[in-house]
């Protein structure tokens, strides 16, 4: 009896240890594919390699779970894109939206992110109470530059179908183009989606005593998308709560300080 009672733990033990391999092969069996776009600190093509905190933390990621990550230089635009039509299998720190649903896995939240605009100083007095609303208005003549593809908030989302919202946008496919048009004051403002890429324009810039941004929501939480087409809600899961563990350990805030102060880290929380 007690053979036979050590023989059933042992078949028992190896099934599961088997099913835990095969789960572990699935996840793995290739390297992830994602795409990096121009949104440094977090994520940024530089000298032919991918590097910024998102870069760092799927590194991470990847590593805790045996895995590997195939990196490419995309616009964001393109990223979605591809993702939809299962050619990328992770997208980093974007928005969750009910359309990208349909074709990708959302679980807990990555950082909070509240989108920006960028004006110079001498205009704030235009932009003091600004709200993306404003933008509905014809006698508003402002022009505010955003990045193609990019959905700044669920407001910004839903106003996209009023033309005249629209008439008001200059949409780029990169960032430093949209800085570069109010730099030169082709544009009144530029759309950002967080403080931190704000502040990493603003730093690089020789006009940086000159200008100045403001949050436009206090709160709106990035995510890690998984497509549908390359992960089983499971496997999907499984990589996310590794994420979730990961940014609770010290390693994690270690690594946001290569990028941020301490107090700049409070915002993502």
């Amino acid at each position: 009896m007690v053979n036979f009672l050590n023989l059933k733990f042992i078949v028992t033990f190896f099934i599961i240890l088997t099913s835990y391999r095969t789960f572990a092969v699935d996840l793995c069996k290739k390297p992830w594919k994602v795409a990096v776009s121009d949104r440094y600190p977090f994520e940024v093509y530089l000298e032919g390699k991918p590097k910024g905190l998102n870069i760092d933390v799927l590194n991470k990621v990847a590593e805790k779970l045996n895995c590997k990550v195939e990196y490419f230089d995309l616009p964001f635009a393109r990223i979605i894109y591809e993702a939809k039509h299962g050619n990328l299998d992770i997208v980093m720190g974007v928005g969750k939206r009910k359309e990208r649903e349909e074709f990708a896995f959302y679980f807990d939240p990555y950082l909070n992110s509240p989108s920006v605009i960028v004006i110079h100083k001498k205009d704030y007095k235009n932009f003091e109470k600004f709200k993306l609303t404003d933008l509905t208005q014809e006698k508003n003549k402002s022009k505010i530059a955003g990045m193609i593809g990019a959905v700044y908030n669920k407001e910004y989302e839903s106003l996209m179908s009023n033309q005249v919202f629209v008439n008001h946008l200059v949409l780029t496919s990169k960032n430093a183009i949209s800085f570069k048009k109010l730099i030169d004051k082709d544009v009144d403002a530029i759309l950002l989606s967080d403080i931190a890429i704000a502040k990493t324009l603003i730093n690089s810039s020789d006009f940086k005593n000159d200008l100045l941004m403001i949050p436009i929501d206090k709160e709106d939480y990035s995510y890690f998308m998984y497509s549908k087409k390359s992960f089983s809600e499971e496997e999907a899961k499984t990589i996310n709560s590794t994420l979730t563990k990961f940014l609770k350990e010290k390693e994690a805030e270690n690594l946001m300080l290569k990028y941020f102060t301490k107090e700049e880290l409070k915002i993502f929380k």
